[in-house]
């Protein structure tokens, strides 16, 4: 997950969420994130499955780091000036760890609705309506476009995007029956 923001002073900025270790490479790092996510696990201790549990926990991990990194952007009084993505990049690989892709058929590496469904979330208070599901089909190419348009970047020189700006679509401004993709 990242948050972005523009600010005039410093440029964009991406948090990534690893808010809580002093240094990501050292051991103590490892050690910390697998104590986060077997503590996690605790959580789902009616679940028969042992792999499916270890899935739930590292999820459930996922989740409270995002939740700490959003905490740190509510603290900097900054969330209506922060944009930000979650999105995955492809369904879950069902046989390899326990994940499922209820309601959907098929898995990761296949190109069935399991497949290439995925989380897709944007928060940008003031101008994503929040609690909208939005029906068309969206992709990761859009979020750079989406953050230039947010930052009033320009997007570089002889270099093309296949991505598109979402947030007149997801706001309604373009009309209901826009699509940013074909």
């Amino acid at each position: 997950a990242c948050a972005a923001r523009w600010n005039t002073t410093s440029g964009l900025r991406c948090a990534i969420s690893s808010v809580t270790a002093p240094e990501r490479t050292s051991s103590r790092w490892n050690v910390s994130l697998v104590l986060r996510c077997a503590r996690a696990s605790e959580r789902f201790a009616s679940e028969p499955d042992e792999k499916r549990r270890q899935f739930l926990g590292m999820l459930s991990a996922m989740d409270d780091a995002i939740g700490q990194v959003m905490e740190r952007v509510r603290a900097a009084g900054q969330e209506d000036n922060t944009l930000v993505f979650f999105l995955s990049d492809n369904g879950g690989p069902t046989q390899g760890n326990a994940s499922r892709n209820d309601p959907f058929s098929g898995f990761k590496n296949n190109v069935r609705e399991g497949g290439i469904r995925v989380p897709f979330a944007m928060q940008w208070k003031g101008a994503v309506p929040a609690g909208k599901t939005y029906e068309k089909p969206v992709s990761s190419l859009d979020v750079f476009p989406t953050v230039l348009t947010a930052t009033g970047a320009k997007q570089p020189e002889k270099q093309s995007t296949d991505g598109v700006d979402l947030v007149p679509f997801v706001s309604g401004k373009k009309g209901d029956d826009a699509r940013p993709h074909d």
